[in-house]
């Protein structure tokens, strides 16, 4: 299991975000910086909602990988084929009348809402 500090040094890793440049931006010292991302200083919630923010402006799709790599790799592995064969026939329809708007250029047609998201 990874741990969030982890996650949060591998997704800077992998986007070649510098300590220097990320703490600047956000008003903190690099060696703050770097504890957090060791995991040897502590950070609050707020404090790392600010990174992640950070690290978004300055290299879009951070915040989407790191959240996978704190989900697990595996949380969003799934195919299409898998995901349709989860599908109810509700799901399944809404799913197909997104698709044609789609096809069409349409966003929504006569005020039909589409939900794909399942509770």
């Amino acid at each position: 299991m990874v741990t969030i500090q982890q996650a949060f040094k591998e997704t800077m890793d992998s986007f070649k975000i510098q300590n220097r440049k990320l703490a600047e931006a956000a008003g903190k010292s690099e060696r703050h910086l770097s504890g957090v991302r060791s995991g040897r200083a502590n950070t609050t919630i707020w404090e790392l909602e600010k990174y992640l923010e950070i690290c978004e402006e300055m290299a879009p799709g951070f915040r989407r990988e790191f959240g996978r790599r704190v989900a697990g790799a595996d949380f969003f592995c799934v195919s299409a084929v898998e995901a349709v064969e989860q599908m109810n026939p509700e799901e399944l329809s809404n799913l197909i009348f997104a698709i044609s708007e789609k096809v069409r250029g349409n966003k929504k047609s006569n005020n039909r809402e589409i939900e794909l998201v399942r509770g």
